[in-house]
């Protein structure tokens, strides 16, 4: 019985996550927010402020990154969370410092 069962609950398993690979398809982008986690040496780079992009300006050092916030036409880049001097050690300790918001349009 608990075997059929088992059999029965796998089964309904893989039809669920098959229906589910089927429908995530590549979609265009739509004006939004995409956040990300970057390297350490690149969000050291990039600093706590926000950071406007206009006519493909430069962000840091790293041209890998800026091209590809050139090609999903980046509007903005700021921190995910706030800095705050108060937590900042805290932040720094989980990686919060890492992640960042691109608005893109």
């Amino acid at each position: 019985m608990q075997k059929t069962l088992f059999r029965v609950l796998l089964l309904l398993v893989a039809a669920m996550g098959t229906s589910v690979f089927a429908s995530a398809q590549t979609v265009e982008p739509r004006k939004g927010v995409v956040r990300v986690k970057l390297q350490p040496e690149m969000a050291r780079n990039l600093g706590d402020q926000p950071i406007k992009v206009r006519n493909n300006q430069k962000i840091g050092r790293y041209s890998q990154f800026n091209g590809a916030l050139n090609t999903i036409k980046a509007v903005s880049i700021r921190p995910a969370f706030p800095a705050n001097e108060k937590y900042a050690a805290d932040r720094a300790r989980y990686g919060l410092d890492c992640w960042y918001e691109i608005t893109f349009d």
